[in-house]
C-alpha cells in the first residue's frame, strides 16, 4: 500500500519540477485561496462567533437615538438623562462615543489620541477587565474637581507610552489641554 503511495508522490514532484512556471502559479494560487479564507473566518468568527468578554452580554442591549436635531445619533447629555429616567425596564442605561484628543504626556510632544468617551453610569453596565487601577463610579465624574478629568487608559497605551507605571496617579497626563487622573488602565482583550 506504501509503495504506491510513494510512487504517486515521486511522480508529482517530478511533474511539477518539469514545469516550474506551472509550479509557480499553482503555489502562488493555493497561497492566494488560502490567505483570503483565512481573512474571511477571521472576520465572520469575530463578529458572529467570538463571545464578548463583557460580564452578561446577552443582557446589554444597544439603544440608536436618532432625532431631526442629530440624525447621526449623537445625543446631548439632557436626552441621555431623560432615557435613563423613563427606561423603566432597563437595571442601567449608559452612553459612550468615540472622539480625537489631542494627548499630552508628561510636558511631551502633543500627539492625537482616541478616546471613548463614557457617561457616569458606563462601568454600572460595561464592566471591563482591568490591568490595573479600578474602573471610573459616577461618584469620580461628579466628585472629580472641574479641570481635572478622570480617565482610564487602555494596556496598550499605557505599556507603549508610560512603561507600565505602576502608580497611576503618577502619569502626568493633559487631554486637549485639560489635566487628566488616570484611574485604571483596561486590558486590551477587552
Amino acid at each position: 500500500m506504501m509503495d504506491w503511495l510513494r510512487h504517486d508522490v515521486v511522480h508529482g514532484v517530478r511533474s511539477l519540477a518539469r514545469r516550474p512556471g506551472y509550479t509557480a502559479l499553482v503555489v502562488f494560487a493555493l497561497a492566494l485561496g488560502l490567505g483570503a479564507n483565512m481573512v474571511s473566518f477571521s472576520v465572520v468568527n469575530a463578529l458572529l462567533f467570538r463571545s464578548s468578554r463583557t460580564p452578561d452580554a446577552a443582557h446589554i442591549g444597544w439603544l440608536f437615538i436618532r432625532t431631526r436635531s442629530a440624525p447621526d445619533g449623537r445625543v446631548s447629555t439632557r436626552t441621555l438623562d431623560a432615557v435613563s429616567a423613563h427606561a423603566t425596564t432597563l437595571a442601567s442605561v449608559g452612553a459612550e462615543g468615540r472622539a480625537p484628543v489631542s494627548c499630552e504626556l508628561g510636558g511631551g510632544a502633543l500627539s492625537t489620541a482616541w478616546a471613548l468617551v463614557v457617561s457616569a453610569d458606563y462601568f454600572d453596565v460595561v464592566r471591563p477587565p482591568l490591568a490595573a487601577g479600578r474602573t471610573l463610579s459616577p461618584l469620580d465624574v461628579r466628585a472629580s474637581a472641574p479641570d481635572v478629568i478622570p480617565v482610564l487608559l487602555s494596556e496598550r497605551f499605557w505599556t507603549d507610552r508610560t512603561r507600565r507605571t505602576r502608580d497611576l496617579s503618577t502619569i502626568p497626563i493633559r487631554l486637549n489641554g485639560q489635566p487628566a487622573a488616570v484611574m485604571g488602565v483596561v486590558r486590551d482583550d477587552f
